[in-house]
């Protein structure tokens, strides 16, 4: 899972950094959208920028506020996850924290699930939004060599699954007998 490292990335409790992004979060998506938790104890440690992954979540409940205009749900969770080869499209095989950010909108059409990625794309009202969000949500997951999974369908709400590389520690071998 070669991937680049920025100077910032720190090995931190992924559960740790959702709980305190969490608190920022609930006053951003307003009144009548709820926030519910799942967070699995086994998700572990992850090699991440704090500040690029507040942005991955802050992006994704802003969008998921505008796709919920009369009020919903919000659901976050994290767990661990071992993926095999070709289990998810564009995953390599290894151990993964999962963190799911699913929420009860509009959802979207495949259509426009196709471009949600796309630099400069968006479904807002022109001078509502800039297209730019969910393309560094992509870019961040990418440079923290994870990767993201979306489903959606109208009035279905929409789901990301973004796979994070965990940290799991090697055992020393013992060293031969000389």
């Amino acid at each position: 899972m070669g991937s680049p490292q920025t100077d910032s990335q720190e090995r931190l409790g992924l559960n740790q950094v959702v709980e305190k992004l969490i608190r920022m979060l609930v006053p951003v998506v307003g009144k009548g959208i709820g926030m519910i938790t799942a967070l699995d104890a086994g998700a572990g440690e992850v090699k991440l920028d704090p500040g690029l992954i507040e942005q991955v979540l802050l992006n994704l409940a802003l969008n998921s506020r505008d796709a919920m205009p009369s009020g919903g749900t919000i659901r976050i969770g994290t767990a661990p996850v071992r993926c095999e080869p070709g289990e998810v499209p564009g995953v390599e095989a290894g151990d993964y924290a999962l963190l799911t950010f699913s929420d009860t909108g509009r959802g979207m059409s495949a259509q426009v699930l196709s471009r949600i990625f796309d630099p400069f794309f968006t479904t807002k009202a022109r001078g509502k939004g800039t297209g730019l969000g969910l393309s560094t949500v992509h870019s961040i997951v990418r440079e923290h060599g994870g990767a993201i999974r979306v489903e959606s369908a109208p009035e279905q709400g929409t789901t990301f699954r973004i796979y994070i590389p965990r940290m799991v520690d090697v055992p020393l071998r013992a060293s031969e007998p000389g």
